[in-house]
């Protein structure tokens, strides 16, 4: 007679200690999930190449990146600008009525971030 072995191994016996194992693991899957999943911010790209004016929209307004005319140092303005709105700007920033400019330190690689959501890269012409 032909003997047989089963196909799969025989399962081990749950114990209680085996069962918490798997709880804590699936716990920590499951919690890593879920802050990755609440803590996740979506950042939106917008690069303006400056030969026009860029338009784009920040909370359901549309606004206007235009670049200045300025002697050798570059200069930009964004309109309409509400004063709630934050920026983050590697230069000097004004706001005046409505428009805020702002000059940043360097003429390449100008990278503006705007109300923690948006990444703005502008392109300086001389």
């Amino acid at each position: 007679m032909l003997h047989e072995e089963p196909a799969f191994m025989a399962a081990e016996k749950l114990t209680k200690a085996r069962l918490v194992q798997i709880l804590v693991t699936l716990l920590v899957l499951i919690s890593a999930f879920l802050w990755r999943t609440f803590s996740h911010e979506s950042v939106t790209l917008i690069t303006c190449g400056m030969e026009k004016p860029c338009q784009f929209d920040i909370e359901g307004k549309r606004v206007t990146v235009s670049q200045l005319v300025s002697q050798d140092v570059p200069k930009f303005s964004i309109e309409p600008w509400d004063e709630q709105w934050s920026i983050d700007v590697n230069g000097s920033t004004e706001y005046q009525s409505g428009v805020l400019f702002f000059s940043p330190k360097a003429q390449n690689n100008i990278e503006l971030k705007i109300n923690h959501g948006i990444t703005l890269k502008l392109r300086y012409l001389p």
